[in-house]
């Protein structure tokens, strides 16, 4: 409810929008059955970075029906970038970092949990190959990596609402969590790369550029 208020913000605004957006979620029966049980613990956070894409938390969500999902998120920005895989593997990993990091570049640090993938000498090699210094969370204390933890929760929860195949739920995820207002203020998109993406609330603006451009168009019919 808080993601879909900061959303609705950065276009729209009329008298009680909070109280018209958060009664139907209250009763929404799809969101009621998908709810998240109450935190057990308090979540310990890993120390914020001071740059962007220096410091990444990755893991893998694996009880979906049709696909596994490699999954990480900027500790700075909080931008997700979420790949359905056929295999946690080391090598598998591996492979779709590469993709990542050929769009955002290498960075400094990868916090994991103590999985066989991470743990691998494969994936040991990869990380003292490009100059990152691998953490790993306490055995038995997943809460504390709670940046990553929270990603994939509201992943799964997203997935499960959604009417969409995988695939297209996916891309559908990562286009509005990039682009939610986070609590400071700005979205994961704009953290990262310094500009908003347009969206389809976007729609509901005037853009100065096609204005002008609908301007010209109609002087240079009439001439």
């Amino acid at each position: 409810m808080q993601r879909m208020k900061q959303l609705a913000g950065t276009a729209v605004y009329w008298p009680n929008i909070d109280s018209d957006i958060l009664d139907p979620c209250r009763q929404c029966p799809i969101c009621a059955g998908h709810k998240s049980k109450p935190s057990k613990a308090a979540v310990l956070p890993w120390m914020l970075p001071e740059k962007l894409w220096s410091c990444l938390h990755i893991d893998h969500a694996i009880t979906f029906p049709e696909y596994k999902w490699r999954v990480v998120t900027d500790a700075y920005t909080k931008y997700p970038c979420i790949h359905i895989t056929q295999s946690v593997s080391a090598k598998s990993t591996i492979k779709l970092l590469q993709e990542d990091f050929a769009h955002f570049a290498f960075l400094h640090t990868v916090v994991t949990d103590c999985a066989a993938t991470f743990k691998s000498d494969n994936f040991q090699e990869f990380c003292k190959e490009n100059g990152i210094v691998h953490l790993t969370e306490p055995p038995y204390h997943p809460a504390i990596n709670g940046a990553i933890g929270r990603l994939v929760q509201i992943f799964k929860q997203a997935s499960k609402k959604s009417t969409k195949a995988s695939k297209d739920a996916l891309q559908d995820f990562l286009r509005n969590f990039r682009c939610t207002p986070l609590s400071m203020g700005y979205s994961p998109i704009k953290l990262l790369n310094g500009c908003q993406i347009r969206t389809k609330i976007d729609t509901l603006l005037s853009s100065p550029a096609h204005t002008a451009q609908g301007k010209q168009a109609k002087e240079a019919t009439k001439s």
